[in-house]
């Protein structure tokens, strides 16, 4: 019986009491929002153009139920990404080995961002899916030396590519068994920029392109020699450049540990002013919860990979005098929310903690 009713900025959620249960998980993209013995939850400040999916279980000393879902949507559109061969913003800068990824999702629309092929010189690619195989056996792009470990769930691959000696750039959607085909119109859009130091950038749908909003990407950017592999040309169409850096031996396979996996959730900016949701303490950078556990405390929050966040604990308000718990703790690729424990405390004590972003 969960129902979500949605107004300009909030959205509340009700449901039937559920016999035997002693209270009520309710999550956000995975996130836990609240637990508690109500039947109802009711989320405020929210934006606009965005579409939130929520979860609720039903819990007891026996464990979690079964969760029921239910998504509520806004009416107005999301705000537009930028098509014009600038990165939108700075902060959407996700990696940088020297190739880039610029990242960012409004609404069902994934933005990705590389830097532009120069006048002649290497053709670029960004490759998105949301699932990849065990090892790097899916052929390159464009007849390019060596393999990728891109998959998708429907086995459907997906990449953005611009060429190096023309002002060439197009998404193709390549089908397990077949060629890689051009595609364009609704739901995907490009556009490159004319001189070097640009950016060749693009948005996708990620719901047209994979049939549902996916919970975590998986994105590189490639540089590759212009000239096809061929067995008889030494190093033709080889890999050059990319991001996220190679691991290990650097060679034409793009593992699965090389690509940049980001969480949905982690890259959304839904106020389109250039900042993740995740990053902003007025929409999503809060403490999801804090738990007692044998001698102290743990704090969980949601994260954006590549981000760094210090956890500060303070044990008398009026003093004032924040003091660090341990040491800076990074944020990984594919991770999505942080856990640090507090051993240091125990019952009858009482302690405030905050979270940092390290710059």
């Amino acid at each position: 019986g969960l129902t979500a009713t949605v107004t300009a900025s909030s959205i509340s959620l009700s449901w039937g009491a559920v016999s035997g249960a002693t209270d009520y998980v309710v999550r956000r993209g995975g996130l836990v929002l609240s637990t508690s013995t109500a039947t109802s939850f009711t989320e405020s400040a929210l934006s606009s153009s965005t579409v939130y999916a929520y979860t609720v279980s039903a819990r007891n000393s026996a464990g979690e139920s079964a969760t029921t879902l239910v998504s509520g949507t806004t009416l107005t559109a999301p705000v537009a990404f930028a098509m014009n061969g600038a990165a939108d913003f700075a902060k959407y800068l996700v990696s940088n080995p020297g190739m880039t990824i610029y990242a960012a999702v409004r609404g069902n629309l994934l933005y990705v961002a590389t830097w532009n092929p120069g006048v002649a010189g290497n053709d670029h690619f960004i490759l998105v899916t949301d699932q990849l195989l065990s090892s790097a056996t899916a052929p390159a792009p464009w007849g390019k030396a060596g393999s990728t470990s891109e998959k998708g769930s429907t086995n459907v691959r997906y990449f953005l590519a611009a060429e190096s000696n023309s002002t060439y750039i197009s998404w193709f959607r390549w089908p397990t068994g077949a060629g890689a085909v051009a595609v364009s119109g609704a739901g995907y859009a490009a556009a490159r920029g004319s001189a070097d130091g640009t950016q060749m950038e693009g948005t996708i749908d990620l719901v047209q392109a994979f049939g549902s909003l996916p919970a975590t990407l998986y994105v590189a950017a490639l540089a590759y020699q212009t000239a096809d592999y061929s067995s008889s040309v030494v190093n033709s169409g080889v890999l050059a450049a990319q991001a996220p850096a190679a691991v290990g031996t650097v060679d034409n396979k793009v593992d699965p540990a090389e690509f940049l996996a980001l969480p949905t959730a982690s890259i959304r900016d839904s106020l389109a002013n250039g900042t993740y949701d995740l990053l902003d303490p007025n929409r999503g950078f809060v403490v999801n919860r804090t738990e007692m556990i044998s001698g102290g405390f743990r704090i969980t929050w949601a994260v954006v990979p590549g981000q760094k966040y210090q956890v500060d604990y303070l044990d008398d308000l009026g003093t004032g005098n924040w003091v660090s718990l341990g040491a800076e703790v990074q944020a990984n690729s594919g991770q999505a929310e942080i856990m640090v424990e507090d051993s240091s405390v125990g019952l009858p004590d009482c302690r405030f903690y905050r979270i940092r972003l390290v710059p």
